[in-house]
């Protein structure tokens, strides 16, 4: 009798965290319409197995007519098959995602489990199945058989899984496969703990969770991907695909730490002048052409398009040497196109970095005059 209370608890707990599970799926919005539909279906299915399980120990331990314990005594193995064949149809919706299927796979899955609730119901009416002698229930031997048509539409599932693994992908095989084995072997673990009981609703239960927590798991990274993908979308430029304004900006903290940090500041020369007599796209070409130099000439990362035709370049970790030969080269490169560009550098502390941006710009200034007096262009 303490092991039918034992049972009762545990798939009353087990019930509600179906209960909790079936509340949360309406939360859920990454899966398909079928997959939730199919996954709903076997939560509510293995809820009320708990359920009418619980409640068949209940009547069959209690002083309650024959007849009530003849029904759910029944039903409590009856509703196996219903658990059953959702849980698959689950499995069967997340392969038809992957691939479409030439067969259609669910009859097969609908053929075993209706196998077995038809082979219970003979069984029943033979008056095989169960006997109830002076209020005592006791099963027939051919209960037995009752696990033969879903393991065989288990074994099923399982084939169909692996043969569709390279399209599925070996980590997703596994996971399928589990979804129909932990019951099968916790069902195997559980007979010795318990051998007078019958625990496959519990054990049904673990896979069930087992599948919500993928999903959730799902959910959690695609929340994370698209939360990355946003916060890649707020720090980057899309024009030039360099980091922007943003970016700089959160950067300052750590640049601020660094004990020596070089400064590079430049824009195009006579950008509105181009931009009014050849074209808005001629200049856009302009600056395009200065990211690109900037990306070949120091490390992408430490580019930043603040706005406009305006870049700053943050060089870390160089000595004044190394930098002043960056920025040299860099120069160099400019030439070659027209000095297009005016640039302004400066060298110093981190803590001071926004003296250096200052004297960059100065330096920048200087450099810019100068292409408009050789140029004999005007300054607007």
């Amino acid at each position: 009798m303490k092991g039918y209370y034992l049972v009762i608890a545990a798939e009353s707990v087990c019930a509600v965290f179906m209960f909790i599970v079936l509340m949360g799926l309406f939360s859920v919005t990454r899966i398909s319409k079928n997959k939730a539909l199919q996954f709903r279906r076997a939560v509510g299915a293995t809820l009320m197995a708990l359920v009418i399980d619980a409640l068949s120990y209940v009547i069959e331990s209690g002083n309650y007519p024959d007849a009530m314990k003849f029904v759910a005594g029944v039903l409590s193995f009856l509703i196996a098959d219903f658990v059953l064949y959702f849980i698959c149809m689950y499995i069967y919706a997340e392969l038809q995602e992957k691939r479409k299927f030439n067969f259609d796979h669910a009859k097969a899955i609908l053929g075993f489990c209706l196998g077995d609730t038809v082979f219970i119901l003979v069984a029943t009416l033979s008056g095989k199945f169960m006997s109830i002698t002076d209020g005592v229930v006791t099963y027939g031997q051919i209960i037995n058989y009752t696990a033969v048509l879903p393991s065989f539409c288990e074994i099923y599932i399982i084939i169909l899984i692996l043969h569709n693994r390279k399209v599925t992908g070996t980590r997703s095989a596994i996971i399928y496969s589990l979804y129909l084995l932990i019951p099968a072997f916790s069902v195997f673990v559980l007979a010795f703990v318990y051998p007078a009981y019958s625990l496959l609703y519990i054990a049904c239960s673990f896979s069930v969770i087992l599948i919500y927590v993928m999903i959730l798991s799902g959910e959690i990274m695609e929340f994370r991907t698209k939360d990355q993908l946003i916060t890649e979308i707020s720090i980057q430029d899309s024009m030039t695909g360099l980091k922007n304004r943003n970016a700089f900006e959160g950067a300052l903290p750590a640049l601020k730490e660094e004990e020596k940090l070089g400064i590079v500041y430049c824009d195009v020369n006579a950008l509105k002048r181009i931009n009014d007599s050849q074209g808005v796209e001629k200049g856009n070409n302009r600056i395009l052409l200065l990211a690109d130099l900037l990306k070949r000439s120091f490390e992408v990362g430490s580019v930043y398009r603040i706005g406009g035709d305006d870049f700053y370049v943050v060089v870390k970790n160089a000595k004044r040497v190394e930098f002043e030969g960056l920025v040299n080269t860099f120069i160099r490169k400019v030439s070659v196109h027209d000095s297009f560009a005016a640039v302004g550098y400066a060298y110093g502390a981190g803590a001071d970095i926004f003296k250096l941006i200052s004297e960059a710009e100065n330096v920048l200034s200087v450099d810019k005059l100068g292409y408009y007096q050789s140029n004999n262009i005007r300054r607007v």
